[in-house]
């Protein structure tokens, strides 16, 4: 009996390495891709799309007309300068934020989670014909996003519409 639960300690603190191994390498790989995946291209130069990609339930928009990926955008009143100081303004509420394009009209944004740092591209453009700011918030890595950039933008609306107070 003795030398049974001597083996099966030792299977069972095998299958335990191997687990761990295989979640560090999992872990790693994960890492790197979020390290290296390349955002649109054409984000940061002012050249990416408002449309999201419907193969993927990872992006949100408020050009997209199917339910799964709409957000109604954000409605303004005020001049042009005012509107883009407050959109900027409520950007830097978010943590881990970087805008890497700003051209007084559009503004592209990089949004990092906290634990794996993964990137999510925002392009936000103001149509002050139609006092609208339209926008598109999309995850560079994965299938889903899990709901996070639905949830992203309407912290944003609601830190934008704050200040219109």
């Amino acid at each position: 009996m003795h030398k049974f639960l001597s083996i099966f300690k030792k299977l069972f603190y095998g299958v335990i390495a191997i687990i761990f191994l295989l979640v560090l390498a999992y872990a790693v790989n994960l890492e790197y891709m979020v390290q290296t995946r390349l955002p649109q291209k054409g984000f940061g130069k002012g050249l990416s799309t408002l449309v999201c990609p419907t193969e993927k339930p990872s992006c949100v928009s408020s050009v997209n007309a199917e339910k799964r990926f709409y957000v109604m955008s954000f409605s303004f009143e005020g001049s042009h300068e005012q509107i883009m100081a407050q959109l900027k303004n409520a950007i830097a509420s978010e943590p881990r934020t970087e805008i890497v394009f700003d051209d007084g009209r559009q503004l592209e944004v990089v949004f990092k989670s906290f634990l794996f740092r993964f990137r999510d591209d925002v392009t936000f453009v103001l149509e002050p014909g139609k006092r609208k700011i339209e926008f598109r918030s999309k995850s560079r890595v994965g299938y889903s996003d899990m709901g996070v950039n639905r949830e992203r933008i309407e912290r944003l609306r609601t830190a934008f519409n704050k200040q219109l107070k």
